[in-house]
Order: structure tokens, then C-alpha cells, then sequence
């Protein structure tokens, strides 16, 4: 089954909305721009424990994002070759934020089992 999840938006830097995405297969994430105002900075991040993150291509900044609300940058989980890595937790790590951004984090997948 395809799965969607959202995290809570994020107005103020540092800011670190995580996922839990360690049941799912083929995970694409997508840092959402919300509202469209002032700069960020934003890495997207993964974990194969939940503790130590790598980062999962280069940082975004607000030039990143397409003009306007609601426009998102989007990053596969895989490797060179397309192959899936899994993935425990996928977060964004906003490391600087001003002038009235908001942002959010949305992650999919193909789901390999229930969570519980």
C-alpha cells in the first residue's frame, strides 16, 4: 500500500521535522515550502538508527524552491543505481530561517509491514 505522511510546519530556525519511515520501501521525501517568504537553509536528512544522519543530496536554499505557496523540493532515498536504501527516520534540519517562512516535511512509500 502507498503511504503519505506529513510533519507539523515549522515557522522558526532550528527547526528539525522528522519521520518515521522505517516501515516503508521506495521512500521519496519532499521539503515543502509553505509559505513563501524570506530565506532558509535546509538539508535534507536520513538515518538508518535514528541517531546519526547523512545528508541526502546538496542543501536547499530559497532560491531552491519554486516562486509561491506551496512548492516543494524533492529527494529519492537510493543510491546511484535508483536502488532503495532503507531508512529508519528522514527529518529536515532547518538551519536558518528568516523573514516568515513556513515548511514541512512530507515523505512516501510503499509500505512492507504495519507499525505497532
Amino acid at each position: 500500500m502507498f503511504v503519505v505522511r506529513e510533519s507539523a510546519v515549522i515557522s522558526a530556525a532550528p527547526g528539525t521535522p522528522t519521520l518515521d519511515v522505517s516501515d516503508l520501501e521506495n521512500v521519496v521525501i519532499q521539503a515543502v515550502q509553505v509559505n513563501d517568504a524570506g530565506t532558509v537553509v535546509i538539508d535534507v536528512e536520513s538515518s538508518i538508527d535514528g541517531t546519526v544522519f547523512i545528508a541526502e543530496g546538496a542543501q536547499i536554499i530559497e532560491t531552491g524552491f519554486a516562486a509561491g505557496a506551496n512548492k516543494a523540493v524533492e529527494r529519492s532515498i537510493s543510491d546511484s543505481n535508483g536502488m532503495s536504501k532503507p531508512r529508519k527516520v528522514v527529518r529536515l534540519n532547518i538551519s536558518a530561517l528568516a523573514g516568515g517562512g513556513t515548511y514541512k516535511l512530507l515523505a512516501a512509500g510503499f509500505q512492507t509491514r504495519v507499525r505497532g
